[in-house]
């Protein structure tokens, strides 16, 4: 368990943590997202066999070459064209109807109909992303203008892109939760390590004068 403010996206943390501590071999989630970060390999939760211990582990460098046939460094402009936490999918369903000739996947009645308009979908979008040789590189101001006109047909979107793959980038941007109290060091250290330890969560954040979210590693 690993606590983060309730403001800020957990996922960010999570892969900061596991990328500078050896001891986090793979991050354990249901959430695809940690697929696209650059960080530990992904487990899936949800095919977590308690019995046995076992799950599947997802391979983005596979997942990228191999099935989408584009670049691991390009997945997160194909989360964004997909659709994520930061492009909801109303923004894009117009750019995704465009590949199934105006029809909708999302009211499709069985889940193998939706899965084969679904595949569709992702195929036109990597072709898009491999042909264009889009990147994805948010600093990158012309070509997220050209990729916004070409998704949203405007480029008033630029923004909006440009904050969405900055979402799956990790720097020491990432704000730290401080203590906003004087007392004595040693109390502040014994709750510290409370609180990476997932116990005493409430008092420490309420310590700190913060609320908190809380997702998995």
């Amino acid at each position: 368990m690993y606590q983060t403010d309730k403001e800020v996206d957990p996922d960010n943390f999570i892969v900061d943590y596991a990328n500078k501590n050896d001891s986090v071999f793979a991050i354990l989630s249901s959430d695809t997202d940690f697929i696209i970060y650059q960080t530990k390999p992904h487990l899936s939760l949800y095919h977590l066999d308690l019995s046995s211990m076992r799950t599947i582990l997802y391979d983005r460098k596979c997942f990228a070459e191999r099935y989408l046939n584009i670049q691991v460094k390009q997945l997160p402009l194909f989360a964004c064209l997909m659709g994520n936490d930061s492009i909801p999918y109303d923004d894009l369903k117009s750019f995704h109807e465009q590949f199934l000739d105006g029809e909708s996947y999302a009211v499709m009645k069985t889940w193998e109909e939706k899965k084969k308009k679904l595949s569709i979908v992702i195929q036109n979008i990597c072709d898009l992303i491999r042909n264009i040789r889009w990147t994805g590189d948010f600093p990158e101001e012309q070509e997220l203008e050209d990729i916004s006109e070409k998704v949203f047909r405007r480029k008033s979107e630029t923004v909006l892109l440009r904050d969405a793959l900055k979402v799956y980038t990790i720097d020491s941007s990432i704000p730290v939760l401080s203590i906003c109290s004087n007392v004595h060091s040693e109390l502040v250290k014994a709750l510290h390590e409370k609180h990476l330890k997932c116990s005493s969560v409430c008092i420490y954040n309420l310590f700190c004068k913060k609320e908190y979210g809380s997702s998995e590693v």
